[in-house]
């Protein structure tokens, strides 16, 4: 019997290298100016933190696709996430997937889980990510885009697989 190799929750979350590039020992500034490096440093820790929050929203909001579509969670939780069009195009898909399964109470839990997320900036506000997400016996892909409007982090499309 072949049995599957356990699930790393998480894995992705966890830093690709904890290399730590040395500070500059020489730095011609005038007094009273930061200088340049600690300007660049700023720069990249609030690119990190913005990295990370569009990748945690990335992961909810196609975790929560997926439990839509299993019936699992309502689809009117993800009005907020989505763009108008694709709100309408995954409710449409979660009311032909409720149409096509019986409703005699056999539909079972699925255990979804993201195994492994990929984010890529596209352009000043706007990243594009794709997921690999685990079920119970099924193994699906997600890709989505993500840019900022007025503030507030939209989905401006979803690709459920």
């Amino acid at each position: 019997m072949i049995r599957p190799l356990p699930v790393r929750k998480f894995a992705d979350l966890l830093p690709a290298s904890t290399y730590r590039y040395p500070a500059k020992t020489t730095d011609r500034t005038t007094p009273g100016r930061p200088a340049s490096g600690a300007r660049h440093e700023a720069g990249e820790a609030a690119r990190r933190e913005e990295v990370a929050h569009v990748q945690t929203i990335v992961r909810l909001v196609a975790l929560a696709a997926f439990e839509s579509m299993s019936g699992v969670r309502p689809v009117h939780q993800l009005a907020r996430w989505l763009e108008a069009s694709q709100y309408e195009k995954l409710r449409c898909r979660v009311a032909l997937i409720n149409a096509t399964q019986p409703d005699d109470g056999s539909r079972s839990h699925r255990n979804t889980s993201i195994r492994r997320t990929r984010l890529c900036p596209v352009a000043t506000g706007a990243y594009e990510a794709s997921l690999v997400v685990a079920e119970n016996n099924r193994v699906r892909a997600a890709a989505l885009r993500v840019e900022r409007r007025h503030g507030h982090w939209t989905v401006v499309d979803l690709q459920l697989g």
